[in-house]
């Protein structure tokens, strides 16, 4: 791993649960962060918030302090479209890394079969919710085909596909991990489908850039050597994850790994046709009037890639 110029030794992180209302430290994801950001040289503190419109109201409304949001790119873009000052700053890939589980005594082989089934996704107006609509249509089965819930979030949807409570669920990689280890099946992904939407979405508002750019920017260049971490230190990535993450065996959060590594770009720019799929699928009429540009702020990944860091990390 490289030692930038800017490097030193952080203090020790804080962490934080919340729910807007109730909050709880997090020992486990206290010792996570120490283990794969320790070089980022900041006094930072992680808040781990559940839902993920919860998220982006508190991040857009609350005008977040302390740094930036890991969210979904939906409900980003939407906050921007309803006049918060969102701007997405980075993207891991731009392909939604969604994918379609059943249970395994649900009987579904094929999308057809969900037809009067019951399909979980985490909220509805999420990202889960619209790749579970674009499968259904691109499937061939009406809107009102399926029974369409929405449970609170992907660890939720998971928990209930396991119990036996929906037949499906729409999850992403947090549900399913939880969903594969209990022998849930995936029917078919995102990628097959090949919807587009940026992945891996870094928010902040531009307020906050506007008053503490070197942050961001000292952030920013630790978000890539982290991604340059991920992808090139797979047995330290993989240890890391088997010993912080409930419980689950190398073996599958090894296929995990090399699942969301392959689509991960080393220069996290979000890409303009990722965003502009996101607005061609709004029903908000509003959405039509908006550039792909004004939602994104390129200019920190740029600098660093001016700045020779990321071919450095790289070697090439």
């Amino acid at each position: 791993m490289l030692t930038p110029p800017f490097f030193f030794e952080p203090p020790v992180p804080r962490v934080r649960e919340t729910n807007l209302r109730k909050e709880k430290p997090l020992k486990s994801i206290d010792r996570f962060c120490k283990n794969v950001v320790q070089w980022i040289p900041l006094a930072y503190q992680f808040t781990i918030i559940g839902f993920v419109l919860s998220l982006v109201a508190w991040a857009t409304c609350w005008d977040v302090k302390r740094f930036t949001v890991f969210c979904g790119a939906t409900p980003a873009i939407r906050a921007r479209m309803g006049g918060a000052d969102a701007v997405i700053l980075a993207s891991l890939s731009s392909v939604s890394n969604m994918k379609l589980m059943v249970h395994p005594k649900s009987g579904i082989k094929r999308i057809t079969d969900l037809k009067g089934k019951v399909l979980g996704v985490s909220q509805y107006g999420s990202e889960a919710d619209v790749v579970a609509r674009i499968m259904i249509s691109q499937g061939g089965l009406g809107p009102r085909d399926v029974n369409i819930l929405q449970l609170g979030g992907h660890s939720q949807a998971a928990q209930a596909l396991i119990a036996g409570k929906l037949d499906a669920a729409i999850l992403g990689v947090q549900g399913l991990i939880v969903a594969d280890k209990a022998g849930a099946r995936v029917l078919v992904t995102a990628q097959e489908f090949n919807i587009f939407a940026p992945n891996g979405t870094l928010m902040a508002t531009r307020s906050y850039i506007q008053r503490n750019r070197d942050a961001v920017m000292r952030f920013m260049r630790g978000f890539v050597e982290a991604v340059h971490f991920f992808k090139t230190q797979r047995e330290k990535s993989v240890a890391i994850m088997t010993k912080y993450m409930g419980g689950f065996s190398p073996e599958v959060l090894s296929l995990l790994h090399a699942d969301q590594t392959e689509d991960f770009q080393p220069l996290p720019i979000p890409q303009r046709d990722a965003i502009q799929a996101v607005l061609d699928r709004e029903t908000d009429p509003k959405a039509k009037s908006f550039k792909p540009e004004e939602f994104m702020d390129a200019s920190f990944l740029q600098e660093i890639e001016r700045s020779g860091f990321r071919r450095a990390l790289y070697n090439n």
